[in-house]
């Protein structure tokens, strides 16, 4: 009886030692050669598993504990308007999960002059939490220090990348600090993040506060589907939710056109970046399955960055967690070099969205190349 229990109690004790183990090995077991075969074989189970619904999971939660206001992160302000919320300025949080450092008009960046400077070529980065990452080491600001690194001409003599992304932003208030905020910089191109945020269901949490909170909805666009879908502040962010999904492509759509319609307002061109998190290609693939012919209608070029971890066999070390998707250090790393890649090694691309080239000469050409910003006014255009 008694050594029934004891080898019970063993095998129990090992079983939970081998969890720990997949879960976190000590350096002292990766550091063998048997203890880097584990890690292996394990960041393989790590990974297989995670699925599309776990995405969907993390996302909603990471947006709902964003509207506890101040108790879950002390960086957000809440607004009246549509935009919702925004980060404070002039931030300099530190802790685990909360840290924060903004300029004075509380972006997630260096301090930059509302008129740009002479001899400067401007890029506007919109978008989510995928898009923040380490301060100064997230892949917008490497992006920044490699173009003045490298591309500098006599007529451009500084590049500057300002970061307007904020945590857990839809494609609805994506588009809306492009007409609120961006607008002031006078950038020369902007640069919309589309992840797995953007083009998820999930803008129906973004209409369903602003209704919850009586804040006025400012499109007759969005009105018309809020009508449309029956949806009735009264009603619960899940069941909004579920009234709205099935008009996520077009309001998805209408968004990426306001968009597009308002950086030729300015003068300005717009480029859109498939920014993927560190998870099974799989799942990015599933995410922006409905999402691709959308854009492809808006006629923009496209930067498919969705490749970036393909080949990463362990895609744990690219996250902030073991169960956080966010980009790491690492991850932001990845994503940067993917991106500058892309970007140099096309001469259209290059021209189009670092200003090397005026194009000023009339469209001509029998066929253009997909990221042609010819082609951007005449047919879809996409760089994979």
């Amino acid at each position: 009886m008694k050594d029934s229990f004891a080898r019970t109690a063993i095998l129990s004790v090992a079983i939970l030692l081998g969890l720990l183990c997949v879960a976190k090995p000590p350096a002292s077991i990766t550091n063998t050669r048997a203890g880097a075969l584990a890690d292996r074989v394990f960041s393989k189970i790590r990974t297989t598993h995670f699925k599309g619904e776990d995405l969907e999971a993390l996302d909603a939660g990471y947006y709902e504990g964003l509207r506890k206001e101040g108790s879950v992160d002390p960086s957000l302000q809440f607004r009246n308007d549509f935009l919702e919320y925004d980060y404070k300025p002039d931030l300099h949080l530190r802790g685990p999960g909360l840290g924060r450092t903004t300029n004075s008009v509380g972006m997630y960046d260096r301090e930059y002059t509302a008129e740009k400077p002479p001899h400067t070529w401007r890029i506007a980065l919109l978008g989510d939490s995928m898009a923040l990452g380490p301060f100064g080491h997230n892949y917008e600001s490497l992006l920044e220090n490699r173009l003045n690194e490298t591309q500098l001409t006599p007529d451009i003599q500084k590049f500057e990348v300002l970061n307007f992304a904020v945590g857990g932003y839809r494609i609805t208030q994506v588009m809306e600090t492009m007409v609120e905020k961006g607008v002031r910089f006078q950038p020369d191109v902007y640069m919309v993040a589309i992840t797995s945020v953007s083009v998820s269901h999930r803008w129906s949490y973004h209409i369903g506060h602003l209704l919850q909170r009586k804040i006025d909805l400012k499109y007759g666009f969005l009105r018309r589907v809020i009508a449309d879908a029956q949806v009735r502040p009264t009603d619960s962010l899940e069941t909004m939710d579920r009234k709205l999904a099935p008009f996520t492509p077009i309001v998805f759509q209408w968004c990426l056109e306001q968009m597009k319609e308002q950086a030729s307002k300015q003068g300005a061109k717009m480029v859109i970046l498939f920014i993927p998190e560190p998870v099974p290609p799989d799942v990015i693939a599933m995410q922006f399955t409905q999402a691709r012919p959308i854009i492809d209608k808006i006629g923009v070029p496209v930067i498919d960055l969705l490749d970036t971890f393909a080949a990463s066999k362990n895609l744990i070390e690219f996250r902030v967690g073991r169960d956080d998707p966010h980009c790491n250090a690492r991850g932001h790393e990845m994503v940067l070099e993917n991106l500058y890649h892309r970007i140099t090694q096309d001469r259209k691309l290059s021209a189009f969205v670092l200003g090397t080239h005026k194009f000023e000469a009339p469209c001509r050409a029998p066929a253009l190349s997909p990221a042609s910003p010819c082609a951007s006014h005449a047919s879809p255009g996409r760089v994979d």
